[in-house]
């Protein structure tokens, strides 16, 4: 299977996605940043609303791109276990300063994951807002399918390629200024077709036009 998504012209190898990740969270956390305004937020508690109705029975759950642990602290006293992982440090130090119970944060992809935990299969995997940013979405699925019974996943849909997206100088625009993609890091841009298609299974799906929410593996 081949993502047939659309995408920026070049993708970053995995050392300049690193370096422009780690850039971008060095002076500060930017979870919050990502649900700002109302619409964020609104997706933010629809989320929490689908994993209320999950974690009953999904105790063991891998937070795949958990950046400073927005999610992971709501989800953490819920499970049994929880680990969360993400490519940028100073992001990771500042979920690790979270204490959250139950939890354990890595630096690093999902290879770091599957070393730390060779024989672990979780009950869920959620990459929220994460699959617009690997260089490869349809191999991390296969992975994630491999590695957990169910994945949670979310993306943003009918944006279109933006060849600054990988610019730590258009992040930090200020607002007015800055266009849509920029500095947002983001390799591909889903349709609901292209992103349902990285899965062979989908249990749930449902979108509002701008953001889609799928559950499924």
């Amino acid at each position: 299977m081949t993502c047939t998504a659309m995408r920026i012209e070049k993708i970053p190898s995995d050392r300049a996605i690193r370096a422009f990740y780690q850039a971008i969270t060095q002076n500060g956390p930017v979870s919050e940043l990502m649900y700002r305004n109302d619409f964020q937020r609104r997706r933010l508690r629809r989320i929490k609303e689908i994993l209320s109705l999950i974690l009953p029975w999904a105790r063991r759950v891998l937070d795949f791109g958990c950046c400073e642990g927005l999610i992971a602290q709501w989800v953490a006293p819920k499970v049994d276990m929880l680990v969360g992982c993400d490519l940028a440090a100073p992001a990771i130090e500042r979920a690790k300063a979270l204490n959250l119970p139950n939890a354990e944060f890595l630096c690093g992809s999902l290879a770091a994951v599957q070393k730390a935990y060779p024989e672990e299969k979780f009950d869920l995997v959620i990459a929220s807002e994460i699959l617009e940013h690997v260089r490869y979405p349809d191999q991390t699925i296969a992975r994630l399918r491999d590695m957990a019974r169910g994945v949670l996943a979310t993306v943003p849909i009918h944006e279109k390629p933006n060849p600054e997206a990988f610019s730590v100088e258009a992040a930090k625009r200020p607002k007015g200024v800055r266009k849509a993609g920029d500095g947002t890091g983001h390799i591909w841009c889903f349709r609901p077709d292209t992103f349902k298609a990285l899965f062979e299974e989908v249990w749930h799906y449902e979108d509002d036009g701008i953001s889609a929410i799928l559950v499924g593996r």
